[in-house]
């Protein structure tokens, strides 16, 4: 009562509660939904009713009481203005969490994403929060705020591929695997993962339970472990089960292609959560307590110096603003949506072919071979589109059988050809990321809006119309000449 009482934390509760719908807890029982905070003085009452902590919205409504269980896709779309990113980081061991916030918010930083917001999560874990401001208005010719929950979802799993390799150097660097799992409470088997030996993607742990009959001897197998009686002679049934494997990238099921489990995975260590990104979910506002520690949900700007001390009620000083609106750099986060949508594509597209790659040639494929888009790109780029470029040319020029050291040396000469030039350390970090990824994707295809037509480089020639990527065209040009 004290601490909410005091009229700095109701107007940041008041605030942060704008076109939102809120829940109030009274000491974790969760109070009704929909509610709204319209006036300062809602705050005030709330408290009064025994409010401890207070949850908000991660969606933004035109009037959040008219929001109802059982509400169609459709009903939801009409009645929502936008919607925040939010990254959920939660870990039993709070240094994991603390490790896993600095990696995204250098993710979200390396993207040029100029809005990030952090919070402390008032127990184990952290919030990072990007504001809906940040993003285009529309994306592939649709409204972006018609995408919620899958454009969020997306981002946050590309987030989580790109971290994956730095955040299980930093742990390892941390702590043995022996003590990892001490300090998170589980057994060192349970944290270690299989890859798979196709694609390098992270192998998924499936459970089959076979079902057979004790009476008539009939047998069934599936992913429920929910049949108890047989459907033909209603006598009990004995359940079984059996592990498999499934690779999260090609869909590899075939247990001889996959390692023995030999590698810390990071993420049975610490969570990103993904799985609660969904429509009306709800976070702890910030300034708002955490009923199990007794500690406060405060914004911080490093995860570096944060100390618990902070969180406590009596220290917490209103000097940090969550999601602050004022003066939000509009689109840039631009960068990281086409990326994570491309990421997605090409992930999409690998399952789909039976994970299909294109093999890269053991002898370099020359600039004189390239498509016109490419041949126009390493001209330079006259206007938007730079990063765009970088993350064109990284995966073409792989493809095209050049190593990632000239690949490098090539960036670093054609981005003084740029209307303004990149910072080196930008293209030093895209190239260090590449080197550390497991797979080598494709450019984006020809028909991708966000890339070459958007960029303005897209002139095709008669032997564009019969490809669909960039790399094709290399490749049958090369091979048409070698031909001759």
């Amino acid at each position: 009562m004290n601490y909410y009482s005091r009229k700095d934390i109701q107007e940041e509760l008041f605030r942060i509660s704008k076109n939102r719908e809120v829940q109030i807890w009274i000491n974790q029982i969760r109070g009704k939904r929909p509610e709204v905070i319209n006036y300062l003085g809602d705050v005030n009452s709330l408290v009064r009713d025994g409010m401890t902590s207070l949850h908000i919205s991660v969606e933004r409504w035109k009037d959040p009481l008219q929001l109802k269980a059982g509400m169609s896709k459709k009903e939801l779309d009409e009645l929502r203005l936008g919607f925040d990113l939010l990254l959920d980081i939660d870990s039993k061991y709070l240094e994991y969490s603390k490790i896993t916030a600095e990696l995204l918010v250098d993710a979200l930083k390396f993207h040029d994403v100029k809005d990030v917001f952090l919070k402390f999560s008032g127990n184990h874990g952290f919030h990072i929060a990007v504001p809906f401001e940040a993003f285009p208005e529309t994306l592939m010719e649709k409204k972006i705020n018609l995408l919620y929950p899958d454009v969020i979802k997306i981002i946050a799993f590309y987030l989580k591929e790109m971290i994956y390799p730095f955040l299980m150097e930093r742990l390892l660097k941390l702590n043995s695997i022996e003590e990892i799992a001490k300090n998170i409470g589980k057994n060192k088997e349970d944290i270690m993962v299989r890859i798979c030996n196709k694609c390098k993607g992270k192998g998924t742990l499936r459970y089959n339970y076979i079902h057979k009959c004790s009476h008539c001897g009939r047998e069934e197998r599936g992913l429920s472990n929910e049949l108890i009686s047989c459907p033909d002679c209603k006598h009990q049934i004995k359940t079984s089960r059996e592990e498999s494997y499934e690779c999260s990238k090609c869909d590899n099921k075939e247990e001889d292609n996959f390692s023995k489990g030999d590698e810390l995975d990071p993420f049975s260590a610490v969570d990103i959560d993904t799985i609660l990104i969904s429509s009306r979910h709800m976070f702890r506002a910030p300034y708002s307590i955490n009923e199990k520690s007794g500690l406060v949900s405060i914004p911080i700007k490093d995860v570096k110096s944060f100390k618990l001390e902070d969180a406590k009620p009596e220290n917490v000083k209103i000097n940090i603003k969550f999601l602050d609106y004022n003066n939000v750099v509009k689109g840039s986060a631009n960068q990281l949506l086409l990326q994570a949508y491309d990421w997605n594509i090409k992930r999409e597209s690998v399952k789909v072919s039976d994970n299909k790659t294109y093999s890269i040639p053991t002898k370099e494929i020359k600039e004189e071979l390239f498509p016109p888009c490419i041949t126009k790109l390493v001209k330079g780029v006259t206007n938007d589109g730079r990063k765009r470029g970088v993350f064109i040319l990284i995966n073409f020029l792989i493809h095209m059988g050049w190593s990632i050291e000239k690949i490098e040396s090539y960036l670093m000469e054609w981005n003084k050809k740029n209307y303004e030039p990149l910072k080196e350390g930008y293209i030093k970090a895209q190239v260090l990321w590449y080197k550390k990824q497991n797979s080598k994707i494709l450019p984006a295809n020809c028909d991708n809006l966000a890339y070459y037509k958007s960029i303005g480089i897209c002139e095709p020639d008669n032997l564009c119309a019969k490809i669909k990527n960039p790399v094709n065209y290399a490749i049958r040009k090369s091979s048409f000449k070698g031909k001759r």
